[in-house]
Formats: structure tokens, sequence, C-alpha cells
């Protein structure tokens, strides 16, 4: 009795360095379809990110397509076929965005692939909406089975589109200036009024130091320019920060007089200037 074993191919389902961040994996937003498929073998085994499924095309060629969750920066892909090396093969990057795959987004074809992992390093990086491979010449009566299709940009961990080595170099800040400054306020001299003005969003470190600042003038002030878009703000903020002016309108002005009695001013008796100018009276009368 002759034994046979049949071992499947080993699939080297890694990115270029082993930190990479795969766009077209599905926990990532990915999103397969297909030409065809065979069975419970559906495009979306091919970017679970599991070694053992896979998709299978129902015919001796087709195609495999992943749309990303967003434009990303690409320069490497990986295609992992199962048993049955094709030598033919075309590769597609939906630079448009619209998911038509045109001749022109051609980016890489072969006719002479040796293996069973295919790996596409492109020269150039690509912002692309998806990409697609073509089985462009059957193998007999095989039916193309690939396990894993991911795309990467090299040297990128986090998918942002810029390598480590850039971020690593980058210094980020955000201008605090606030755009149409200096802001006119208008007091028509009856109603409160206010005019306000926002900065944009920006996702850091909150800065310790207040996030708004106002700024009360009476009503014969009201009419000054009052510019609030500088100040000792941090280089970072939390979204949402808005700066405002306001100004209340008031018929004259307050009368001027003795400081308001405040909660670190004793009260005085007030008996003290009555009993003078009872004295004052009384000695007059003498």
């Amino acid at each position: 009795m002759v034994l046979l074993i049949f071992q499947g191919h080993p699939v080297a389902a890694t990115s270029p360095t082993g930190s990479e961040y795969n766009h077209a994996l599905a926990s990532n937003g990915g999103q397969a379809t297909a030409s065809d498929s065979s069975g419970s073998n559906t495009p979306g085994n091919a970017i679970d990110g599991s070694s053992t499924t896979y998709w299978q095309s129902s015919s001796t060629t087709g195609w495999l397509a992943v749309q990303f969750r967003s434009m990303a920066s690409v320069n490497e892909i990986h295609g992992h076929f199962t048993s049955t090396v094709y030598s033919s093969l075309s590769l597609y990057l939906d630079t448009s965005g619209n998911g038509a795959y045109e001749t022109g987004e051609k980016v890489w074809s072969t006719t002479t692939n040796p293996g069973l992992d295919v790996i596409v390093a492109l020269q150039n990086v690509y912002s692309a909406l998806g990409m697609k491979i073509t089985i462009d010449a059957k193998v007999g009566s095989k039916l193309p089975q690939i396990n894993e299709f991911e795309a990467y940009l090299r040297g990128d961990s986090d998918g942002d589109g810029l390598t480590d080595v850039q971020e690593s170099s980058t210094v980020y800040y955000q201008d605090m200036g606030a755009a149409g400054m200096p802001q006119a306020i208008p007091d028509d001299a009856i109603n409160a009024s206010s005019s306000s003005v926002s900065l944009a969003q920006f996702y850091g470190i909150p800065a310790p130091w207040r996030t708004s600042r106002s700024i009360t003038r009476s009503a014969r002030t009201s009419r000054r320019a009052l510019d609030i878009g500088t100040g000792p703000l941090g280089s970072t903020a939390t979204s949402g920060i808005r700066g405002s002016v306001s100004s209340r309108s008031a018929s004259r002005a307050p009368p001027r007089g003795p400081p308001t009695r405040g909660p670190s001013m004793p009260l005085r008796p007030s008996c003290t200037r009555t009993s003078r100018r009872k004295s004052s009276s009384a000695s007059t009368g003498r």
C-alpha cells in the first residue's frame, strides 16, 4: 500500500519587514470582491489574516480585488497562492478611486512568475483606493487559489502614509492664529452683542493653558477692534478651541464712587459718620 501525503504551502503572510500596516486586511477596513468563487472559499478569506483559509475561483482564470478603507499610500503588494504557480499575472491599483481598474492603472504584469509567493515591490509610491490581481493564463484545469492578498507601504507601521523614519524626523505644529482678525465688535447702545472666531480642530495632547478667553468692554470702548488671535497658547490644543470677545451696552457709565465692599473689606460701623454729624450740629447750636 502506498500512502500519499500532500502538504499545503506554508504561506508567508508577513509584511516586508514584519511591522508594516496591511491596508488590505479586513480588520483594517479592507473589502474583497472577485470574478467568482467556489463554495465557501469566498473572496473575504484572502484578507482575513489566516493561513488556513483562501479564495478559490470557480474557473481556471479570474481576478481578486480589495478596496481599502480610504485612499492609501502603497508600494509593495503580496499575493500568496496555495498550491499552483501561475506564470501570467497582472496587478492594478485604483489610483482614480472609481473602482474601475482601467488599463492605465496597470502597474505590473509578468508572464514568468516563478513561485507561489508573488511579491511586487514597486519603485514609486502610489495613492490608491484598492488593488486587483488578475490570473491571465490558466494552468490545466486547476482553479486559482489565493491564501492572502496584502498591500503595504514599506517602513510604515501605522498606515498614515509616512514611513517611521519620516515620522521620527517630522515636527508637528498648529498655527494658533485665528483667521479674520482683528474682529470689530458692533455696538448699538441698546443690546448686548458679541463676535466670535474659531480655530481649526487639532488632535493632540492638550496644553496646560486655558482654551478660551473673554474680554468685556463698556459701551464707550466697545468699538475698539480687539485682537485675540495672539497669545501664549501652547503648540497643541484640543479640538473646538474658541476665543470670544463681548461687549455690553449701557445707557450711561456707572457713577464713580468708593469701591464696592467685597468679601475682603470689613463693614465699618454705620454710626461713625452719623455721630460726627450730630456732634457738629450740637456745636453749631451752642
